[in-house]
């Protein structure tokens, strides 16, 4: 986990060869300029000698949406955790 305000990641390792790396772009962005935008973020993400040697095999933006209960409370019944928050993602990409 990259824990940053900006250039926050979830990076984990699928193989001995094969990353998964998850991260935040601005939502007003095209699929295109994330993708073009894509070497400018590993720069700053990963660590090591530069320039960085990867292969993007795969790579699929999409857009995360919130939802969240408009009250958390009703009489005696108390919304709590995915009950009161749910997440759902808005695949635009099958590649």
């Amino acid at each position: 986990m990259v824990v940053d305000p900006e250039d926050w990641a979830a990076i984990g390792q699928i193989t001995k060869d094969v990353w998964r790396v998850a991260y935040g772009e601005p939502a007003n962005l095209s699929e295109q300029e994330i993708l073009d935008r894509l070497p400018q973020k590993y720069e700053r993400l990963f660590p090591g000698p530069r320039p960085l040697k990867y292969e993007v095999v795969s790579a699929s933006p999409f857009w995360a949406h919130q939802r969240t209960a408009t009250h958390y409370r009703e009489g005696r019944v108390i919304l709590c955790g995915d009950s009161a928050h749910v997440s759902f993602l808005d695949c635009c990409s099958s590649s």
